[in-house]
């Protein structure tokens, strides 16, 4: 679930700007927004809003090679996580 809709690129791969949530507030009640923004200034302080809202309108371009860093990344993450569940 991302805080700051997926569409803005600043912000998509941000791990501050995604979190698991459940399947209620993420599909029934957009997003419970509210109640996420708590969660992320509890977990981050209260600056984590304006660092979002302001890396969103940045533009952002990735290079191939960035990309090829991240999906490594992400890769190895969902590894290690389910490593970490027993799955």
């Amino acid at each position: 679930m991302h805080f700051m809709n997926r569409r803005h690129l600043g912000t998509r791969f941000n791990e501050e700007n995604c979190h698991g949530g459940c399947e209620p507030c993420n599909c029934y009640n957009d997003g419970n927004l509210e109640a996420y923004e708590a969660h992320l200034r509890r977990e981050y302080g209260d600056n984590i809003i304006d660092k979002l809202t302001m890396l969103k309108t940045t533009v952002t371009k990735f290079a191939p090679y960035e990309i090829k860093e991240m999906t490594k990344h992400y890769k190895r993450e969902v590894k290690r996580l389910k490593k970490e569940k027993g799955l």
